[in-house]
């Protein structure tokens, strides 16, 4: 385990997550005192017509820690993130997605690269899906890198670090441009540029196991 602590958010955009949502809440309170000893644990609920709301009602009503943010009506995962992020107040917020797919586990281990980045983003090492599925991911990923100028190996992975001060969750016309994947695949700080808020961030890529 790390001995590495900051202050952090962890935010979790979840469409009917009954089943999953309970478990993963409880699994992030068990991880984070291991690396923080100031954090919040947030649900956006967004929009579920299950018990996903009424379930983390009741776990915010037992620990002081978890916050609930309910979308009464359906707002789409870009709009659950946006919400997920305002309602975050520590300075550094990480996110992934509620359905538990990924390991939470395995979030100590980007406080490796909170030093040398601003933003942390991880990438699948094996990816469970149907090959048209990969495909499609591939081929969504090469447009979003060449149209906002970005490389970044899996745009899509859900597994994601953010230091709060750099608020480039609320640019509209943030850009990146980073060197060629080919260069240490296995972690990468290269420099990005967004020039709408006139700062350069540092984006670190790790990998995620799925």
């Amino acid at each position: 385990m790390t001995s590495r602590r900051i202050p952090i958010s962890v935010f979790f955009p979840c469409h009917n997550e009954e089943e999953n949502i309970e478990s993963l809440v409880q699994k992030t309170l068990e991880v984070l005192p291991g690396i923080s000893d100031d954090y919040e644990v947030i649900v956006v609920n967004d929009g579920s017509i299950d018990k996903t709301a009424a379930i983390v009602d009741s776990l915010a009503n037992e620990n002081s820690k978890v916050r609930l943010v309910n979308h009464p009506v359906n707002q789409g995962y870009g709009g659950a993130l946006q919400s997920g992020f305002r309602a975050a107040t520590k300075e550094w917020v990480f996110y992934t997605d509620g359905d538990g797919q990924f390991d939470i586990t395995e979030l100590p281990g980007l406080l490796d690269l909170v030093d040398q980045a601003d933003i942390i983003t991880c990438y699948r090492i094996e990816r469970a899906e149907a090959g048209i599925r990969k495909l499609n991911s591939w081929a969504w990923s090469r447009l979003v890198n060449r149209l906002f100028k970005l490389n970044i190996r899996d745009v899509d992975c859900a597994f994601k670090l953010y230091k709060r001060k750099s608020r480039i969750h609320d640019d509209p016309k943030r850009r990146a441009s980073l060197p060629p994947p080919g260069r240490d695949p296995k972690r990468r700080q290269p420099e990005s540029h967004f020039p709408s808020v006139q700062r350069t961030f540092q984006v670190a890529q790790t990998d995620s196991v799925w």
